[in-house]
């Protein structure tokens, strides 16, 4: 059996099924935590987020690693950068049923560009980053986060969970790969 880019991209029901269960759950506490995380994961807040990491290697260098920040503030252009290129290239429109799903009004307006996510790109980016270098309770809590972050944007309706897993593999693809340039053309590296 030949495995098509649109099966591979559906995981054979999968993905749509749980999007829709994450898309259905609805309580209070539930609702404002997917606000926040789904907000926190946009993009737009890089230029706080590499301050925010870059300042905390200055004053905290047990605590977040100069070289690991370093990764974030290189890496989010190329992850940016690669995430549009590959949704262009790869071009796996949603064939999906907004009816069969039961999304409506807003949810469906808000469903975002395809796989990979950019803002799964964006938040894995700065787990695998900053994670190599840091204590163990602070590298546990960023991957935790980030699979907050990318949880909250399907529970939202703004991603399908396959947009988040290849925005999550990007992001952990390009943090390796600088984090190795980076060994390999730093100080001592000659």
């Amino acid at each position: 059996m030949e495995l098509s880019a649109q099966q591979f991209y559906h995981w054979f029901g999968f993905n749509r099924a749980l999007f829709r269960w994450l898309a259905e759950i609805h309580f209070s506490a539930w609702d404002s935590a997917v606000g926040i995380l789904s907000a926190a994961a946009d993009p737009v807040h890089f230029p706080w987020y590499v301050g925010g990491s870059l300042l905390a290697a200055y004053l905290l260098p047990r605590l977040v690693a100069p070289g690991d920040a370093i990764t974030f503030a290189i890496g989010f252009a190329p992850s940016m950068l690669a995430a549009t290129y590959i949704r262009n290239i790869v071009g796996l429109p949603r064939t999906v049923d907004w009816a069969d799903i039961g999304l409506q009004g807003a949810a469906v307006a808000r469903i975002g560009d395809g796989v990979p996510s950019a803002a799964a790109a964006f938040v894995f980016l700065f787990a695998a980053s900053l994670a190599p270098g840091a204590p163990p309770p602070v590298r546990i809590a960023l991957w935790l986060c980030a699979v907050l972050a990318g949880t909250a944007r399907v529970a939202a309706g703004m991603a399908f969970p396959a947009d988040i897993a290849g925005g999550a593999v990007l992001a952990v693809l390009i943090a390796s790969i600088l984090r190795v340039l980076l060994r390999l053309t730093g100080p001592g590296a000659a």
